[in-house]
Order: structure tokens, then sequence, then C-alpha cells
């Protein structure tokens, strides 16, 4: 898989990034149980600072936490099945519809659906695709 997930450490905010055949297969994984999904790191990661190598997801209560463990080299994408239903429904309808050159800024805002407020912000963007 191509997807990578990068992040700006000062921010912690990431990008997920893949092309739309594989963001999409993400968005359906994420709706089910826990699971995990190897990433592929660039040599380079700018303007980010680092790329993490795997996504990692299980039940648990409440709305979604998305984050990276201290340490770590995965990000955590926690919460109740029904919000990681809306999480995985909203990727899926963005690599299915949006044009190759827009993004996704999934992040909390008081009173949101599906995301905790300790949530880090997340990107979702296309990578270019290669022949």
């Amino acid at each position: 898989m191509t997807v990578q997930l990068l992040v700006q450490d000062g921010t912690g905010e990431m990008e997920l990034a893949g092309v739309r055949e594989e963001l999409l297969a993400l968005g359906r994984a994420l709706a089910g149980p826990g699971g995990e999904v190897r990433l592929s790191r660039p040599a380079d990661p700018a303007p980010y600072s680092s790329s993490l190598e795997a996504i990692r997801w299980e039940d648990a209560e409440g709305p979604v936490i998305v984050g990276v463990p201290d340490g770590a080299a995965y990000a955590e994408i926690n919460g109740g099945r029904e919000s990681r239903r809306i999480l995985a429904a909203n990727i899926e309808d963005f690599a299915r519809e949006a044009d190759p050159s827009e993004h996704l800024h999934l992040e909390y805002f008081p009173e949101h659906v599906y995301l905790a407020p300790e949530s880090q912000m997340l990107i979702v963007a296309f990578l270019a695709e290669t022949s």
C-alpha cells in the first residue's frame, strides 16, 4: 500500500495521502472492527517532519480520537464504531468524489458529531498516481 501518513512535529497536524483506490480501501477498513494498515514511508516527508509506518484502530467508547502515542511510529484511530463509521464514510466520500487537487480537513470543533476534542487535525489528500 502506498498510503502515507505524514506528521508535523510542532503542531501534531497529520496528512493522510494515497491514490483514490487505496483511500477507499482504508475507509472501508476503518469502518470495521479493529485492525492495522502498514504505510509507505517517503525518504523525505517535507514539508512535514516525519512519516509513520502504520495506522491502528480499535473500538472504544465515544467519539473518535486520532493521534500518535508518545514515541510511536504509528497513529491510532480509536472510538465508538458509529463514530469511526462516520469518519470512514467521510474518507470514502472524499476518495470517490473529490478532484485530485482537493484535500479534506478533519478537525475538531465544538459540538463535532464524531471527533473528540483531543483528536489531532488530519488532512486527507491524493498522491499523484504513477503508471
